[in-house]
């Protein structure tokens, strides 16, 4: 995780194992007697507030004992317009939500834990790997992709695993 786009607050260790086996995690444990947590940096970012939009969050955790079962969940938040509460366990799984931007919040961009959710006393560290977000596109907009902006004709399957044509007929 870059520092150039996100802050880390607490005791950060850099080349953890991965969940495919690289070194590019890191392991974040909250600063003794507060909490920790990984947030992008507004003052170097662009939020996602493009209105009418709808974005993904998504990211890799796992933690050094199983959350659910200590009843401690972490929060992720994404422009502060929508939050969920996750139990990560000691095994590395995928994690996501999706917000509608219908109004910007003056806020963070992105947040992993905070706010009370990771605290020191939850005696536990997490393990983060990946985080990104990304806008998730409409039809129209991935047809416009796929086609060249209707340009080029042809038939495509998007990632989305729609099928999209573009053809003339004779």
């Amino acid at each position: 995780l870059s520092t150039d786009y996100w802050t880390l607050y607490g005791t950060v260790v850099r080349g953890q194992t991965d969940p495919f086996g690289g070194t590019n995690a890191v392991k974040l444990t909250p600063v003794s007697g507060d909490e920790g947590y990984i947030q992008a940096r507004k003052d170097t970012n662009t939020p996602f507030n493009e209105l009418g939009c709808r974005y993904k969050l998504t990211v890799w955790l796992k933690a050094t004992t199983n959350a659910l079962f200590e009843g401690n969940s972490i929060k992720l938040y994404l422009n502060r317009v929508g939050s969920v509460d996750i139990y990560p366990t000691t095994t590395w799984e995928t994690y996501s939500m999706e917000v509608d931007v219908s109004s910007v919040a003056v806020g963070d961009i992105v947040t992993i834990g905070g706010f009370g959710s990771f605290a020191s006393s939850d005696g536990y560290s997490l393990y983060v790997y990946n985080p990104h977000v990304e806008k998730i596109l409409t039809d129209e907009e991935v047809f416009d992709q796929v086609s060249n902006h209707g340009v080029t004709q042809g038939i495509w399957v998007a990632e989305n695993g729609k099928l999209y044509i573009n053809m003339q007929y004779l």
